[in-house]
């Protein structure tokens, strides 16, 4: 998903699992 907004998919991410998707944690295998 490049060119997708990492910050927006983050946040639903987030609310799925605050654990692994938190603010300000990097995603393992996004980057």
């Amino acid at each position: 998903m490049n060119g997708f907004n990492t910050d927006e998919m983050l946040k639903k991410l987030g609310k799925l699992d605050p654990r692994e998707f938190s603010p300000g944690a990097a995603p393992q295998g996004e980057k």
